[in-house]
């Protein structure tokens, strides 16, 4: 397992997921989960942009590159992100490198995809253009013993094979952030028996289970 830490205003721990480990199976969807719950608006004017949602999910602890991860590279990237009136992000640059290119670049590139800011505004109230600066630590820990636990991933793959609606859970609690949900975005569509392509749902489970060991 891969730690690391975004260090921001009420940045917090990322959640983690079991990799999944059996083959897609066609499955009937549940409800869709809450959506996650928003950072307090700022109510000054004028104010700075601020994290619509919790910095500490923007990258999580599958998101370490495999690149870093072979030649055992670790530091903390420090970025700087521009932000349009809308609150999306539009560069990132980095102000400090950990020492990886990788590490930085995939710094930019995860939190120009997912963060998402209650714009900047002026002394009016007006939206404008404005800046975010953080930093993400990227560290490589010993590896913790397995814990008992259940986590699925559900989608749909449409009839042109694009993948939506991906919803990953944990224990029966849904995650703001999924890896495979980031990155899963295509793949060969489900047919019928006359080859014609058709919807699916889609549900990806694991579980891991810890019981006494027998005797030797």
């Amino acid at each position: 397992m891969i730690l690391f830490t975004l260090v921001a205003a009420q940045a917090a721990d990322a959640n983690q997921i079991l990799q999944p480990a059996s083959p897609p199976v066609p499955v009937i969807a549940p409800p869709a989960p809450p959506a996650p719950p928003l950072m307090p608006a700022p109510t000054s004017n004028p104010h700075a942009a601020s994290p619509k949602y919790n910095p500490g999910q923007w990258v999580t602890q599958y998101d370490y590159p495999a690149a870093a991860l072979r030649q055992g590279e670790e530091g903390q990237s420090r970025f700087r992100l521009t932000i349009d009136p809308s609150g999306l992000v539009t560069a990132c640059t980095i102000t400090e490198s950990s020492g990886s290119a990788t590490l930085d670049s995939t710094t930019c590139l995860l939190i120009s995809r997912r963060a998402r800011f209650w714009p900047a505004t002026n002394a009016t109230g007006a939206p404008i253009g404005g800046t975010y600066s953080s930093s993400v630590r990227w560290q490589i820990p010993s590896n913790p013993s397995p814990q008992p636990g259940n986590s699925s991933i559900r989608f749909t793959v449409e009839v042109d094979g694009r993948v939506t609606g991906c919803v990953a859970q944990k224990n029966g609690s849904p995650l703001q952030e999924s890896a495979i949900c980031t990155y899963l975005r295509r793949v060969e569509p489900y047919r019928d028996a006359k080859g014609n392509p058709i919807r699916k749902q889609v549900e990806l489970r694991n579980s891991v289970t810890v019981s006494d060991a027998p005797e030797p």
